[in-house]
């Protein structure tokens, strides 16, 4: 799964390398905001930790010698995850606030959103933002998200990662209120959720009700 899954996005025609010597990919969206943009967040995360999770798999396994070394390559000239001081950035007009991590970068059919979306949060889930510049860019990334800031107050949506990302960044201070905020579901959910999605007596919720399978 993991080789088939990195010879897709190396394979990908929509993966190329441009003028600046590095891998771009092309037309693809990100989330429910973004649709034909270049470089997105999900992808271009999906890019690096597959990608690096089949070459250490074939290095233990000592197999795919051949592709080893493409995957290598890829990985050395991948484009960097878009961040807001990129000149392509997809962000507000006139963003002046610190440096965060992006959906991608333009030209896009449809820009939309800005930070990376709670729910998927590509960039923590694929453990790219544990040291480094990256881990300046993921606080101030999820300090952006959190903008009334976190206490007593703060309520996280049932799909958001944001609990996850507060864990991996050492953040006791969201943490403490984030966890409970969650399992707690102090967010009201559509009427057609059963019971409302409130909690339930085993302490857990049927939330996104049954719209989410009427597509």
């Amino acid at each position: 799964m993991l080789k088939g899954a990195a010879e897709f996005y190396r394979n990908f025609p929509n993966v190329k390398k441009g003028a600046d010597g590095k891998y771009h990919i092309h037309n693809v969206n990100s989330n429910e905001s973004i649709y034909g943009a270049r470089d997105t967040d999900e992808d271009l995360s999906a890019m690096y930790g597959v990608t690096a999770a089949a070459l250490r798999a074939a290095a233990i396994l000592q197999v795919d010698g051949d592709l080893q070394a493409k995957w290598r390559e890829f990985l050395a000239n991948l484009t960097p995850l878009a961040t807001s001081d990129d000149a392509d950035a997809l962000k507000p007009e006139g963003y002046t606030g610190a440096r965060v991590f992006v959906r991608g970068r333009k030209p896009a059919i449809k820009p939309g959103g800005f930070t990376p979306d709670g729910n998927s949060l590509p960039m923590f889930l694929f453990d790219l933002c544990n040291s480094g510049p990256n881990r300046e860019t993921a606080n101030a990334t999820f300090n952006a998200a959190l903008r009334g800031g976190v206490g007593p107050q703060t309520t996280v949506q049932v799909l958001s990662k944001m609990a996850i990302a507060a864990a991996q960044l050492g953040r006791a201070d969201a943490v403490r209120y984030m966890i409970p905020a969650q399992i707690e579901a102090r967010i009201a959910e559509r009427a057609t959720a059963y019971k409302g999605g409130q909690v339930l007596d085993n302490r857990m919720t049927l939330r996104e009700g049954p719209q989410a399978g009427l597509w």
